[in-house]
């Protein structure tokens, strides 16, 4: 595995641990978990929501497609491919979650 394969993985790794991380202290302070619903509950705090949701996206699609296949009896298929978005999703978050880290170390 080249370099630059590597910094990707680990930017995928970095973005999912973040955003499980984040969205188990907001389960932790609030009560309540994390989910795209919390979009749905008024204008403010739609526009409070939009940044967490950004940041855990990855994980809580990832905590549904696991539901929907064992309570549910989704095909694999479809867990497959919200998987791939999830991860892709990670990577972004990942890219910028350290980006801003060598940002904020100068």
């Amino acid at each position: 595995m080249s370099a630059f394969q590597l910094e990707y993985v680990l930017m995928s790794a970095a973005g999912m641990a973040f955003a499980g991380v984040l969205a188990e202290a907001f389960h932790l302070i609030s009560g309540c978990r994390v989910s795209f619903s919390l979009f749905g509950q008024g204008r403010g705090r739609a526009w409070l929501a939009a940044p967490l949701l950004f940041a855990t996206g990855p994980f809580v699609l990832l905590r549904n497609n696991y539901r929907a296949y064992v309570l549910e009896g989704r095909p694999l298929r479809f867990v497959l491919a919200g998987a791939a978005v999830a991860t892709v999703w990670a990577l972004l978050t990942g890219f910028l979650l350290l980006g801003l880290a060598e940002w904020a170390s100068g």
